[in-house]
């Protein structure tokens, strides 16, 4: 079947075929991604999202969720902001790794009660009390923010999988 485009959704996240798929167009970076049997997604202007599951009611995923932005603060300062950040509990301290070889920050971190806004790093995202992995990723000098929910711990290896199959193809 080949690589699909990620489609542009303005509601609920739409069912997807297993494979991979690219963001689409205007995005400001390529990402690719690779999902299994049952996830949904959709792309928007800042980013896109996958999931296993659908919760038709809230229009969100029920098992897990990869949201996947591009953010306008610079790396660095975005790894320091987000370690500064009040209202959220680290569950370890933070991984340095790669990602499809690009150096990356990985946080576990939550939410301690209400999701807390993270504007001051990324506008109009916001971490949940059911966060599961932030990794900010430098893509030649662009910022990507990966974040993770999971609502049913038996979508975490699934979950893995997906955020382990991220690519960067236009380097």
């Amino acid at each position: 079947m080949g690589v699909q485009r990620l489609p542009v959704v303005t509601g609920p996240p739409k069912a997807l075929e297993p494979g991979s798929y690219l963001t689409p167009p205007g995005l400001g970076r390529v990402v690719s991604v690779t999902v299994p049997e049952g996830w949904f997604g959709g792309a928007a202007a800042g980013g896109f999202s996958v999931g296993q599951g659908l919760d038709e009611a809230n229009e969100r995923f029920a098992d897990a969720g990869l949201y996947v932005d591009v953010i306008p603060t610079p790396y660095g300062e975005a790894v320091t902001a987000f370690e500064e950040l009040g209202g959220i509990s680290h569950g370890s301290d933070p991984t340095i790794g790669t990602v499809d070889g690009h150096g990356s920050t990985t946080f576990r971190a939550h939410a301690d009660g209400a999701p807390v806004v993270l504007d001051p790093i990324a506008p109009g995202l916001d971490l949940t009390s059911e966060a599961g992995e932030q990794i900010f990723i430098d893509v030649a000098g662009v910022t990507i923010l990966v974040r993770t929910e999971v609502f049913n711990e038996d979508a975490q290896a699934a979950l893995d999988t997906v955020v382990a199959s991220i690519r960067f193809p236009e380097d």
